[in-house]
């Protein structure tokens, strides 16, 4: 210990420790609680080793797990669900059960049997969209459902195009972190998009920004974006999803998102929504056509999103965490995607939790 002064007068602070969400806490955490709780060891842990979602940044359900013996502590079991009505129940403790670090338990029914629990097949993720907002719409028809009472919770952000426009069509308002339009990886392509048709129009003598403009933008940047940016002019008219693939090999953007986003299962799921945004693009014509398509959903989105106007949520089962609402989609359940085993360190005990955590969100029905 380098400076024993401040730690004892951390400690002088706390002769009780409480800690919630403890799965969710990462070794120096762990280090530092147990410092602080040396002198009188009043310290509880409050959590679940089988919401423990957060390894790829340090957390591990290691530490809660130890944590009776590390400090001799009396363990009580809470094991009943007050949210779940049997069917989900019953297929998360299945799930979950598959798990080999974990604490025993099973969460116990006490809501009965209500609502329904329904799998859906779907060829291809527009048929699958499609399906959700279907269902989602024969929810509302019942004045009991208001819009706030539906969520629907992805694995990745990348999964929201399809789905986010399906909802757009059909005038659902919705929620969402950031519109999958607006995210920092999808932007930069569609900025790509745009210089390209602006320098098209330079080169037909119709330019949209003044010359002397034009001409000084391209001095203060690299040669090699201006030629790539003369090889996209004249890409206009081509398969959307063809030319952006392009673009992104020449520019190596996978891979400059994987290793300069931070964590890594940042970059894995920022890769994974430029993958998934060049897949959304199959469906369109020439990339001046995906871009007007794209500007259009944009100014559907923006009529719909005020936030004073009921809607339903659109939501990672990250953030979803400690949430619940009656009506709950998670599409998308099949290898890849649910589980994810995406970058270099595939997690299945992780993906299980993630799952799990997922399944118990609903208060009523779980699709």
């Amino acid at each position: 210990m380098r400076f024993p002064e401040l730690r004892t007068a951390v400690q002088s602070h706390y002769t009780h420790v409480l800690v919630d969400e403890f799965q969710d806490i990462n070794r120096a955490q762990a280090q530092i609680l147990d410092l602080i709780t040396t002198p009188s060891r009043n310290y509880m842990a409050i959590g679940d080793d089988d919401q423990c979602i957060y390894e790829w940044r340090g957390a591990s359900p290691a530490y809660i797990l130890k944590f009776p013996k590390q400090y001799s502590a009396t363990v009580y079991k809470i094991e009943n669900n007050f949210r779940c009505p049997a069917a989900p129940l019953a297929l998360a403790n299945r799930v979950i059960a598959h798990n080999r670090q974990r604490a025993a338990k099973q969460m116990a029914l006490t809501k009965g049997f209500v609502g329904e629990t329904a799998v859906f097949f779907s060829q291809d993720l527009t048929e699958m969209s499609q399906k959700i907002v279907s269902q989602i719409q024969h929810l509302l028809t019942s004045p009991e459902v208001s819009r706030e009472d539906v969520a629907v919770l992805v694995r990745l952000n990348a999964q929201t195009p399809p789905i986010e426009q399906a909802l757009i069509t059909a005038n659902i308002p919705y929620r969402v972190g950031t519109p999958f339009y607006e995210r920092r990886e999808i932007k930069t392509l569609i900025h790509y998009g745009r210089l390209a048709w602006y320098e098209s129009q330079f080169n037909a003598g119709t330019p949209t920004l003044s010359q002397a403009g034009f001409e000084e933008w391209l001095e203060d940047n690299l040669q090699e974006m201006a030629q790539l940016l003369r090889w996209l002019a004249t890409q206009l008219e081509q398969k959307a999803h063809s030319v952006l693939q392009e673009l992104v090999d020449r520019l190596d953007y996978l891979e400059f998102l994987r290793e300069s986003s931070g964590f890594a299962e940042t970059g894995e799921g920022r890769a994974a929504s430029v993958e998934a945004f060049i897949t959304f693009a199959e469906k369109s014509g020439a990339l001046h056509t995906f871009m007007t398509e794209i500007r259009d959903l944009a100014l559907q989105r923006a009529g719909q999103a005020s936030k004073s106007l009921a809607a339903i949520t659109l939501s990672t089962i990250h953030r979803a965490k400690g949430l619940e609402w009656p009506h709950v989609f998670i599409p998308q359940v099949n290898q890849e995607t649910l589980p994810y085993l995406g970058g270099s360190a595939p997690n299945p005990e992780e993906e299980r939790r993630l799952f799990y955590v997922g399944l118990t969100r609903t208060k009523q029905n779980l699709y």
